[in-house]
């Protein structure tokens, strides 16, 4: 387990349409969550641990902002149209490259 506290539970999702966000409480690796906001099919996916950090993947037919919450870290991300792959660290920054 990373510091970043993931516990064995299920991973919860919250929609703020009105600001096109989604909350992603990751609270297990691995996890996967199917998410609609609006129009907009997600898929976020918590992949593996490795240690220093969290790799995941998000699929989204449109661009959106993500929250995620990831034990007592918090990341902030712009997610664009695809599918883009993150590696969440909480060493103060996020590896991201379009996959």
């Amino acid at each position: 387990m990373t510091g970043l506290q993931i516990s064995a539970a299920q991973a919860a999702v919250e929609i703020a349409a009105a600001e096109n966000r989604v909350v992603w409480r990751i609270e297990a690796v691995p996890s996967r969550v199917d998410a609609r906001l609006g129009d907009n099919r997600i898929r976020l996916d918590a992949l593996a641990d490795h240690g220093g950090g969290i790799s995941v993947v998000v699929e989204a037919q449109a661009a959106f902002a993500l929250e995620v919450e990831a034990g007592f870290t918090v990341f902030y991300e712009s997610v664009p149209a695809g599918r883009t792959a993150y590696l969440l660290t909480y060493l103060d920054r996020t590896d991201v490259h379009q996959v």
